[in-house]
């Protein structure tokens, strides 16, 4: 550009832009004030910033112990159905074999990313609640082998035992109604 027509450009005078004030409202027979272009509301762009540190967030807790428990929680149906199906078994056997370093290297990775320590936290909440479902489940594996003593073998593995290791062999009945201590019925 030459110089005359950069010195038209900067001669020219253009009047102060001015916002009309706000109509005023015909319901309540008021006018808001105008707001200044410069304020703005606190976490949009052009807002302050504050000055104060933020503190910085807990560290998450260590999840190994949990996991462990969880894993081989877990692991609990392969070992029930390895018993009729080898290879289920030998899953259940490498689960268990491999539940610490997996419990470790979860709760590493925990330790440096927010998204899985939340993950993790969510989960070993659930820990009180399969701490129940465990006995229940030993309960139930108990009242099966007392009605189907055939299962027993498959039962035993997980603490079942049968009837008679229970209650002690079975005694005859004499005829008065009361257990004969010395005759028992067999099996």
């Amino acid at each position: 550009m030459t110089d005359d027509v950069a010195q038209s450009f900067t001669d020219v005078e253009t009047p102060d832009a001015q916002v009309p004030p706000r109509q005023a409202n015909p319901l309540i027979g008021e006018s808001r004030p105008q707001r200044s272009r410069r304020t703005s509301r606190p976490g949009r762009p052009g807002a302050p910033t504050s000055r104060t540190a933020r503190p910085s967030k807990p560290k998450p807790p260590d999840y190994t112990k949990d996991l462990l428990g969880l894993i081989q929680l877990g692991a609990t149906p392969l070992f029930i159905l390895g018993q009729r199906n080898r290879p289920l078994l030998a899953d259940g056997v490498t689960v268990v074999a491999h539940a610490e370093p997996i419990a470790k290297g979860l709760n590493s990775l925990a330790q440096q990313s927010p998204p899985v320590a939340h993950a993790l936290e969510a989960l070993v909440k659930l820990g009180p609640y399969g701490a129940l479902v465990e006995p229940l489940f030993l309960c139930g594996v108990q009242i099966m082998t007392n009605h189907r003593p055939e299962i027993h073998k498959i039962t035993r593995q997980l603490g079942a035992k049968t009837v008679d290791e229970l209650l002690g062999p079975e005694r005859a009945v004499t005829e008065d109604g009361s257990a004969d201590v010395d005759t028992l019925v067999p099996s």
